[in-house]
């Protein structure tokens, strides 16, 4: 009954700010800022009565005018149409629905030169929660919305939100506190600024479509050739100058390739269907693409400096930064189940040498279970399956084909499954562990085959040793490895390395290559769309 009662009065509220709004403002001195200060700690004391936006960041705003330095920022001239003015610049930082908050805040700018101090202290309060949450979702994205999708560790991030206002008192501009709390990233800025470019190039009617035909090569010419010239020239692959013409030749030739490189495609320099279709993809489709990928990156607290690995799954690559200098990339192998998983950011914690393989509870009653209840001693010597110690009527000396598998099933399954060190390892001959994050490594690849392989790999390296050495340039000499008839005992060896990088993982479909390139690639699992739906 008293949410109810709440909820009326927030409605009462907004309809007598908006009847205020509907008739002409009188010229008297506005409402002194002290007394409308005086307002807004008493909306503040029984914040119930608010709107839920408001009062969704409540505790926030009474942090800040609760406190001795607290001024009203809105009852100023000019400083409502410098927030609207913000609030629709953002959309080219990815930031997508912005448009409510504009509409709202037109509203109530006339309460704010209304002649009631209690209204004024209510616009006071809305413009207020409006910055407030805007900067946590250019900070933090809009997570709410989409809670699965991330990892509990990215999901117990928190910001701040009054210092926004403070620095406002403080003397800096709305677009200064607006940049300052977005990522700095290069990935991020560079999808920042192409955006920008993509969202002017749809107000001029994007870019035009190509045929759907035969293959382009250079020396050819004609029709074809010409529409290809005009379609490079307007997404920047080619220089507006060499728009004219009908030739297909080396300039366009270079522009193709380009075109190829930034969509992820063979840079072969001829056009063929991949090629025209990539070309035909509307600019609006890109530019949600720059809008899913932009908000991917907000989710991340990565500390500046120092190397910082980015586990991209959707790009089947890692790429490794160091400051603004130096830039590489390594193939990987990443299996659908780790292109699935929930995005998080952490520290590389270390590396192994024979590491040792433990299966997890759901892979173990998935995939071991049905080759145990076909055959107990099929596994082999190098995979160890031992009863949890829960288990009590199991005897001290344990062998598999002692057990009655058939009495077990996927929700009952209470044993551990471990692969030793060995050839056939699914680890291959050396991990790399993130974090507090179990479940996820990045490793080499086996000499040898399973009897199962389902459910065990994450992240394998392509070309395990080599790649391993790009990934930790400091590491000299030669690495252990398996040989394929390996057959001796190993025990596992920690390695301690001098220093730690920070590491993203992430699934994202946009991305910068070792060259500084902006890459639009393939979302393989549709994540895209559904994070889309979700803002």
């Amino acid at each position: 009954m008293l949410h109810g009662l709440a909820n009326k009065r927030s409605v009462l509220l907004s309809i007598l700010v908006l009847l205020i709004s509907a008739f002409p403002v009188s010229s008297r001195a506005p409402i002194p800022q002290a007394r409308v200060l005086q307002e807004v700690r008493s909306h503040l004391e029984k914040p119930e009565g608010l709107p839920l936006d408001v009062r969704a960041q409540a505790t926030a705003l009474k942090r800040y005018y609760d406190s001795s330095t607290a001024g009203t920022f809105w009852t100023e001239s000019g400083r409502t149409d410098q927030l609207i003015e913000a609030l629709e610049a953002v959309q080219l930082s990815g930031l997508t629905r912005t448009d409510r908050w504009v509409k709202r805040l037109r509203f109530m700018e006339q309460s704010l030169r209304a002649q009631d101090a209690r209204f004024a202290a209510l616009a006071e309060l809305t413009f207020s929660a409006a910055l407030l949450q805007i900067v946590s979702d250019l900070r933090l994205g809009k997570f709410q919305r989409y809670k699965k999708l991330l990892h509990p560790r990215t999901l117990a991030r928190r910001v701040i939100e009054n210092p926004a206002l403070e620095a406002l008192q403080d003397g800096f501009s709305l677009s200064e506190v607006l940049d300052a709390v977005q990522p700095s990233d290069i990935d991020y800025q560079a999808m920042k600024s192409r955006l920008g470019e993509y969202v002017a190039l749809r107000r001029r009617g994007g870019w035009p479509l190509v045929r759907v035909g035969p293959q382009l090569k250079v020396g050819d010419s004609g029709r074809d050739a010409q529409d290809l010239r005009r379609r490079l020239a307007a997404s920047g692959e080619l220089a507006l100058p060499l728009a004219a013409g009908d030739q297909y030749d080396a300039a366009l030739q270079n522009a193709v390739k380009l075109f190829q490189r930034r969509h992820g495609l063979a840079t072969t320099g001829t056009v063929g269907r991949r090629t025209q279709l990539a070309m035909n993809v509307p600019v609006e489709t890109r530019i949600r693409q720059l809008q899913v990928n932009l908000e991917r990156w907000r989710w991340f607290a990565l500390p500046q400096g120092g190397p910082r690995w980015i586990i991209n799954t959707a790009a089947q690559r890692i790429f490794v930064q160091q400051g603004q200098a130096e830039f590489r990339e390594v193939r990987i192998v990443a299996t659908h189940a780790c292109q699935d998983a929930a995005a998080f950011d952490t520290a590389l914690d270390g590396l192994t040498f024979y590491p040792e393989y433990r299966v997890s509870r759901d892979a173990a009653a998935r995939y071991v279970l049905p080759l145990l209840k076909k055959n107990a001693g099929s596994l082999g010597e190098n995979i160890k399956v031992e009863p949890q110690q829960a288990l009590r009527a199991v005897p001290a000396v344990f062998r598999p084909d002692w057990i009655d598998w058939k009495n077990y099933n996927e929700n009952d399954f209470p044993f551990d499954v471990t692969i030793e060190p060995g050839p056939a390892n699914p680890l291959g001959a050396f991990k790399l562990s993130l974090g507090e994050i179990d479940s996820i490594s990045i490793h080499g690849q086996p000499r040898k085959k399973l009897p199962f392989r389902q459910g065990l790999s994450c992240v394998a390296l392509r070309k395990s040793e080599n790649n391993l050495k790009v990934l930790l340039p400091g590491l000299t000499g030669d690495f252990p490895q398996y040989r394929k008839d390996d057959t001796a005992s190993h025990a596992p060896i920690q390695v301690n390395l001098p220093r730690l990088p920070s590491v993203v993982f992430i699934y994202a479909t946009v991305w910068l290559d070792a060259g500084g390139e902006l890459i639009f690639g393939p979302d393989p699992l549709g994540k895209d769309a559904k994070l889309n739906r979700a803002l």
